[in-house]
C-alpha cells in the first residue's frame, strides 16, 4: 500500500519529520513495511506522473512476476489457469 506526500514546498526538516512519524507509527520502525511513502511535488503533474510512476514500478513488476510464476505453477500441476484481461474483445 502507498502513501503519496506532497513535497514539493515543504521544508526538508518537515518531511524529514513526516517521513520519521511514518516510519515509527505506522511502519514498526522499518521503511516501507506496511505502507510505502511516495513523494512528489502535486502542483507538477510531471512530477506527479514521473516520481509517483518510480515509486510504484518496481512493486508492479515484482507482483506481475509472482502471477507469472503462480500461473506457471499452476500450469505444471495440471491444474486450471484463468487468465483476466482489461479491454473490449478480451
Amino acid at each position: 500500500m502507498f502513501l503519496v506526500s506532497n513535497q514539493g514546498e515543504a521544508k526538508p526538516s518537515l518531511i524529514d519529520a513526516m517521513l520519521g512519524s511514518i516510519r515509527r507509527d505506522v511502519n514498526e520502525g522499518e521503511d516501507g513495511r506496511h505502507y510505502q511513502v511516495l513523494g512528489c511535488d502535486a502542483k507538477d503533474p510531471r512530477s506527479v506522473y514521473e516520481d509517483l510512476a518510480r515509486g510504484v514500478e518496481p512493486q508492479a513488476a515484482s507482483s506481475a512476476a509472482v502471477a507469472q510464476e503462480s500461473a506457471s505453477s499452476r500450469r505444471r500441476k495440471g491444474c486450471p489457469v484463468i487468465q483476466i484481461s482489461k479491454g473490449c474483445g478480451v
